[in-house]
């Protein structure tokens, strides 16, 4: 059984639009001085039809815009006659109209089309043997082409925001790939990492508890360290579980080392064999470091003078850790000032999401003076 539409459906079908409602405002004044154009002239019913065809072309105009236009020619053709010299200004507005929104809306050909159905119209009308002065025909076709090409300046800016808009979703949507990104590598190194040291704490639990095993006396001591043991094997276990599906298959990464500040000469030695002329320079005392800490300042390290090799080749570039309150890592070189925008920018996204993860700051951009900085302060 059908049933039929709910009112409020209806009013909603049957409701304008924002477009349509000013494309109407606009079709109804046109269509009238068309109506009061046509009666004030010999063979009313044929203006009368082409005043309708206008009207209706302007309401119309944003679905197709050239056959509008051509409805609108085509009904001027038709309705003319020798009578007089001069067409009705209701047309000629609505051509103007429709030629700026040809230009608007359609691609260049298709927009190059209409405005020579317009300036071949003018030609047509001037040659038709009525009294149409050649000065009135030029100044006809001076302002066709004015309503044409501000529709096609408007068309380019409109062009161009729109391709901005794209690019900055494009952007954004790599930015969020980025941090996910990031996210999984941190959570599978900190999952090595936690997993390490709950290992060794199992392992030196156990060791205390086989010391014990020959006192009478510490049999409760005993019973804790089993329990430090299974619970300890549980939580490796869970890690596994939890946090290994975010690994990702790399052959020989088991056997590379593990990132540590302690490898950033080895690290800076490598990029100099690669033919970046590196230096680096540490200050302050070395500090023991969380094991997460340690790796997110490493990989910070690593990605800033990855961006240098990619971006300022054959740059000098000085890299500086400084221990204290809180560490400093600084990442500097004098080439041309590159930007990550050149590439995806994924490698500042990174780096700001590792330092972020623990309560620091990271700051990268290009030197007045030339060259190119990454600094970040990570809480020690």
């Amino acid at each position: 059984m059908i049933q039929a539409p709910r009112a409020g459906t209806l009013r909603a079908t049957m409701r304008l639009s924002r477009a349509q409602q000013i494309d109407l405002a606009i079709a109804l004044p046109i269509l009238a001085l068309g109506i009061l154009e046509a009666l004030a002239r010999d063979n009313t019913g044929r203006w009368l039809a082409a005043a309708l065809v206008t009207g209706g072309a302007v309401a119309l105009r944003r679905r197709s815009p050239l056959l509008a236009l051509l409805a609108i020619v085509l009904g001027q053709v038709m309705a003319h006659d020798a009578t007089y010299d001069t067409d009705p200004l209701s047309p000629f507005l609505a051509e103007l109209l429709l030629l700026f929104t040809v230009a608007y809306q359609l691609r260049l050909q298709p927009a190059a089309l209409g405005l020579a159905i317009g300036l071949a119209y003018v030609w047509l009308d001037f040659a038709s043997g009525r009294d149409v002065g050649f000065a009135q025909a030029v100044a006809q076709c001076g302002f066709y082409v004015l309503a044409w090409a501000l529709g096609r300046l408007l068309h380019g800016h409109e062009s161009r925001r729109v391709a901005a808009e794209r690019d900055a979703a494009v952007a954004e949507e790599h930015a969020r790939t980025a941090v996910a990104d990031e996210r999984a590598r941190i959570a599978r190194e900190l999952h090595d990492a936690v997993a390490h040291s709950v290992s060794v704490m199992v392992l030196q639990a156990g060791g205390v508890r086989r010391l014990l095993k020959d006192d009478p006396t510490r049999e409760r001591e005993r019973e804790a360290l089993a329990g430090v043991e299974e619970t300890g094997r549980q939580a490796v276990m869970e890690l596994h579980r939890m946090l290994g599906i975010l690994r990702k298959r790399d052959d020989g990464a088991e056997l590379a080392p593990s990132p540590s500040l302690a490898r950033v000469g080895a690290l800076v030695e490598q990029v100099r064999e690669a033919g970046l002329d590196a230096s680096l320079k540490i200050e302050g005392e070395p500090a023991p470091l969380a094991p997460g800490l340690d790796m997110s300042a490493y990989r910070i390290v690593q990605e800033a003078l990855t961006n240098a090799m990619r971006y300022a080749p054959g740059a000098r570039v000085a890299v500086s850790v400084r221990y204290g309150r809180d560490l400093q890592l600084e990442v500097r070189d004098d080439g041309p000032g590159h930007a990550p925008s050149k590439g995806t920018g994924q490698g500042i996204v990174g780096m700001r999401e590792r330092a972020a993860l623990f309560g620091g700051e990271l700051e990268a951009g290009p030197l007045p003076s030339g060259g190119f900085r990454v600094h970040a302060r990570l809480p020690a």
